[in-house]
């Protein structure tokens, strides 16, 4: 309540004479508010229908231990896209200034530079987890046998297409032509939920989450259809960072699960040493899987020329 009132207050004193009260309101300019505002609470809607709906329908299918198992692989996930996340927040305003500008070309190659980061980045981030949560469960809960390989491994696909798409999904956001994209989010959550209940009644824990991989991987697609609708199809865009990106999880994935079953016979220490070899395979792999080497000559060439290097006679 006190942040809300010194809210008001600041509004008010930024806003001068601008009334915040319902003083001359209608239905009308209601309704014109609000529909924007609405798109994107169908978009937020993504938290309860992606995190709380699976929990409340696993535990009337399966029980609490399957929720238990399903919970704690989320939480530790969610930390690797947590992270992700991070690099997209950053790049946020600088969509939005780019837009406003209509400087499309910046907008563009903040586009494709950032998606080299972020797709380089996706596999470590949650292939690396995979690999560490063996660890992480034995010495964060002492309860080593919570590590299913085939729910973990499942999860890190979930988490990697769920980054892949929080990213694209903020260009949209951050442009304000979020229209389609909160009929994409919403319904196509709604349509998993449903979809996955009679798949979770034949399969258990792996039929639901198939069924959430297979709509993340269908939104993320509609969604980078979006991207290229707000650079008008620009042939520059194209699904070959998507293909290069799976081909990479699905070809690393196994490799990881080996390497966490080659650790997991032997002891706690032999699992962190299979970690960290799998991270540095990871590390090369994406460095030139996605042209990271493009990143950094940009990176150099923009410090050179904020910090010229002066020579003799100039």
């Amino acid at each position: 309540m006190v942040i809300a009132l010194l809210t008001v207050w600041d509004l008010k004193r930024q806003m001068g004479p601008l009334p915040l009260g319902l003083k001359g309101a209608n239905w009308k300019t209601a309704k014109s508010s609000l529909a924007p505002s609405g798109m994107f609470a169908m978009i937020f809607t993504q938290q309860f229908l992606l995190f709380q709906a699976p929990v409340i329908m696993l535990n009337w299918l399966l029980g609490p231990e399957v929720v238990v198992l399903f919970t704690i692989s989320r939480t530790v996930f969610s930390t690797a896209r947590q992270m992700l996340q991070t690099i997209t927040y950053a790049i946020a305003p600088e969509v939005t200034f780019s837009f406003a500008n209509r400087d499309m070309k910046k907008l563009l190659n903040i586009f494709h530079y950032s998606e080299k980061v972020v797709f380089s980045v996706i596999p470590i981030a949650n292939l690396g987890a995979f690999l560490a949560s063996p660890i992480l469960l034995a010495v964060w809960l002492h309860k080593p046998l919570l590590f299913d390989p085939y729910v973990y491994g499942l999860m890190a696909l979930i988490s990697g297409a769920m980054s892949m798409r929080d990213h694209k999904q903020f260009f949209q956001l951050s442009t304000n032509t979020h229209k389609r994209l909160s009929i994409i989010v919403f319904f196509g959550n709604i349509l998993m939920i449903a979809a996955s209940i009679p798949f979770t009644i034949k399969f258990g824990i792996y039929g639901f989450m198939f069924t959430w991989l297979v709509s993340e991987v269908l939104q993320m697609v509609l969604i980078y259809h979006e991207n290229k609708r707000l650079f008008r199809n620009d042939p520059s865009i194209n699904f070959l960072p998507i293909v290069k990106l799976w081909l990479v999880l699905g070809v690393s994935l196994p490799i990881c699960m080996g390497l966490v079953h080659f650790g997991q016979r032997r002891s706690l220490a032999m699992v962190g040493v299979a970690a960290v070899v799998g991270i540095l395979m990871l590390i090369v792999e994406s460095y030139f899987v996605f042209g990271l080497k493009d990143v950094w000559t940009l990176l150099q060439s923009k410090l050179q020329h904020n910090h010229p290097v002066t020579s003799q006679g100039t």
